[in-house]
């Protein structure tokens, strides 16, 4: 395999995952002194299943001496299919990696989610396979720029739901001093397919001096950039797909120099809405002038939000809860391809898996006796689990953010560890009367005896608290809302 990256995903998540500080340009990552086994399975366009699983066991057998002794402590993927099963073949390899003692942090998509207008059941594989810590994506610290509205030829000016929240696109060109104003530029009135729009070479001369609003869609930010260059526009400001924050996109490799930037969904709905009142069949009937500053302002209330793009599980056929944790996933700065010292920023569940890997490398260096499935539940116990959805509301779902977001600290510091660090009761038709029992363990790893008590509640987003009851108990017979006992050191128990 040839590691030499191509597009920057690679060099991107390998150094959050375990890159080394460039002082005012790139921070160290996770796992400074990881030692790191890159595996190439994309080089331009998609990989395919022999290619993956062909990977996933040279990183069990780094030297191809027939021996497992050198495979990796964790093996970190950051890519995946939608609608994952755990019977796909990626799934059933990436199982079969965990089976034999290594711990598999795998994106778990960027397809959506409920709360963001999204779909169940999209998390992909293999980050389904059960084994398999799937990661989806939050934010952090939301910093952006900040678009205003000047003027308009039909006042009043329209308020923006989002307050002009923009964030710019690190691969595109630089954003002037003191920032960029100009009239803005309805996109549809050369390319109406908005779903594709401006995926293909656009008219010369067609968008000559212009700032253009373009709807995300399917094809690659920086393509749609390219081609409204080569077009002649000055500026593209992308509209967001999903509701939420807008982020920032990975390049396809094109060269761009124009600035480019993304808005929120909301507020492109409402610059359209003003700007083309009457579209279609007429675009850009009403003239709007902004001004996009150039010095990013943090945005309250976004800390421990989901982004919208990121997958909601559960697993399709089984159930079970993906994904299993979050972590942060929103314009993360990392190392940019071949530039020896300088950060990119790219946003998706790509970005977010490496942190977790890294915590997870860790962990493995400080219990190195401790199973992936002992790894995985302690990353899951620790998480933190008050986080909001795409729009602030909360609480988020457990098939959205899993456990919640990583905690590294909390999660080294933990002395006793439950696992599975979930626990799937399956698909039940409703109305029905319905129950099964599922157990697990609770290990006491420290060198004194701790007291436990074991606490049964509902978590909802979407459904009335009375759908369900949990209980639990220590004997399999008598159940309750709540057990509690001791444990000795190295102990374990069954609730």
């Amino acid at each position: 395999f040839d590691p030499l990256d191509e597009d920057g995903h690679g060099t991107h998540t390998g150094s959050t995952v375990a890159g080394i500080e460039v002082p005012g340009q790139v921070g160290q990552g996770v796992a400074p002194e990881a030692q790191l086994y890159a595996f190439k399975v994309w080089d331009v366009g998609n990989s395919t299943d022999d290619v993956l699983v062909a990977a996933y066991e040279r990183a069990m057998d780094p030297n191809q001496d027939g021996s497992l002794s050198d495979a990796v402590d964790v093996l970190s993927f950051s890519g995946g299919v939608t609608y994952g099963t755990l019977n796909s073949l990626e799934a059933r390899a990436a199982q079969r990696v965990v089976d034999l003692g290594t711990v598999f942090v795998a994106s778990a998509g960027n397809s959506g989610n409920q709360a963001a207008n999204g779909s169940a059941y999209v998390t992909g594989t293999p980050a389904t396979a059960r084994g398999v810590v799937a990661v989806a994506a939050s934010i952090d610290e939301f910093l952006a720029l900040v678009l205003t509205i000047n003027s308009t030829t039909a006042p009043p000016a329209p308020a923006l739901p989002d307050g002009g929240q923009t964030v710019h696109q690190s691969w595109s060109g630089a954003i002037p001093t003191g920032g960029w104003t100009d009239d803005l530029f309805d996109g549809r009135a050369v390319d109406a397919n908005v779903a594709a729009q401006f995926c293909s070479p656009l008219p010369a001369g067609s968008l000559t001096g212009q700032t253009v609003l373009v709807h995300r869609g399917s094809c690659a930010g920086s393509l749609k950039t390219f081609n409204a260059e080569a077009a002649g526009a000055a500026v593209l400001i992308l509209i967001n797909n999903v509701p939420g924050a807008p982020v920032a996109l990975g390049s396809g490799g094109e060269t761009v120099t124009i600035p480019a930037f993304m808005i929120s969904q909301a507020d492109g709905g409402a610059l359209l809405g003003e700007i083309s009142p009457n579209a279609p069949p007429t675009f850009n009937d009403v003239t709007v002038n902004a001004t996009i500053g150039d010095v990013p302002q943090p945005i309250a209330g976004f800390d421990d939000a989901l982004t919208g793009f990121t997958s909601e599980g559960p697993a399709r056929l089984t159930n079970d809860l993906k994904p299993d944790i979050s972590a942060p996933g929103l314009s993360i700065a990392a190392a940019a391809v071949g530039t020896g010292n300088e950060s990119i920023q790219f946003s998706g569940t790509s970005m977010a898996a490496p942190h977790v890997s890294g915590v997870a490398t860790l962990l493995r260096q400080l219990h190195p006796t401790w199973s992936p499935a002992q790894i995985k539940a302690v990353l899951m116990n620790q998480a933190e689990i008050d986080m909001k959805n795409a729009d602030k509301t909360a609480p988020a779902p457990a098939t959205a953010m899993g456990s919640g977001r990583v905690q590294a600290f909390e999660s080294a510091s933990a002395r006793s560890v439950a696992w599975p660090g979930s626990l799937s009761f399956g698909f039940a038709p409703t109305p029905t009367e319905w129950s099964a029992v599922r157990t697990f363990q609770v290990r006491n790893f420290d060198n004194r005896p701790h007291g436990y008590t074991v606490t049964a509640s509902d978590r909802y987003s979407d459904f009335d608290p009375a759908v369900t009851s949990v209980e639990v108990s220590l004997n399999g017979n008598t159940f309750g809302a709540s057990q509690s006992f001791n444990l000795t050191r190295g102990k374990t128990r069954q609730v």
